[in-house]
């Protein structure tokens, strides 16, 4: 009888051992679960970080771009207007005067 219930007691130590045993191991798992989504996570949004960044920069080189051109455009469109002013300025001037006076 003492050595059945010396056995029961050591199946019941060694049941505790691997039910800790276990647990242990499951917390392990998850804590290795989480940070390795952690680091995907991370890596990933590292990775979308760049992309609209270099998205980012690409568009505003575009704008600059744009600008330029656009800026350039109106430059040679307002000397234009001011070379045509300054041939165009005394005939202009006489053709309102004399429409005043007409």
């Amino acid at each position: 009888m003492k050595d059945m219930i010396k056995q029961l007691v050591e199946i019941d130590e060694r049941t505790k051992h691997f039910n800790d045993e276990t647990q242990r191991q499951k917390l392990e798992i998850e804590n290795s679960i989480e940070s390795e989504c952690k680091k995907v996570y991370d890596r990933h949004m590292e990775e979308a970080r760049a992309e609209a960044e270099a998205e980012g920069r690409l568009i505003t080189e575009n704008a600059e771009k744009n600008y330029k051109a656009k800026a350039e455009h109106n430059k040679e469109a307002l000397e234009k207007l001011e070379k045509k002013f300054s041939e165009n300025k005394e005939s202009w001037v006489n053709s309102v005067v004399e429409r005043a006076l007409a």
